[in-house]
């Protein structure tokens, strides 16, 4: 298991666009974009994230939504092993501002 499975599994599970059987058309990557950006990984990040999984599917000749999932996790998991993380002295004290009904 690793640690970054439930930051992965939880942007995967709401794309409906997996099942098996769907083709990979634009449609698919419109509605991962969306996905992407409403799991507040921001617009860059995200077509970041898209222009790769548009390269890696294409070089690895994949047709179908479903085998799609397994090149967006390994692309998602690389980019947090990627993020620096502070370090941080104790005590400490973080603040989260957000807007009430955004998620």
């Amino acid at each position: 298991m690793c640690l970054l499975d439930g930051t992965v599994g939880g942007v995967l599970p709401s794309t409906v666009s997996f099942h098996e059987g769907n083709e990979i058309d634009e449609d698919f990557f419109e509605e991962l974009e969306y996905i992407l950006i409403s799991a507040d990984i921001g617009a860059v990040t995200a077509e970041e994230i898209l222009d790769e999984l548009r390269d890696r599917i294409k070089a690895q000749k994949i047709r179908k939504t479903e085998d799609s999932k397994e090149v967006l996790k390994d692309i998602l998991k690389n980019i947090l092993k990627e993020t620096e993380v502070e370090e941080f002295s104790y005590p400490l004290a973080i603040m989260i501002v957000g807007v009430n009904g955004v998620g």
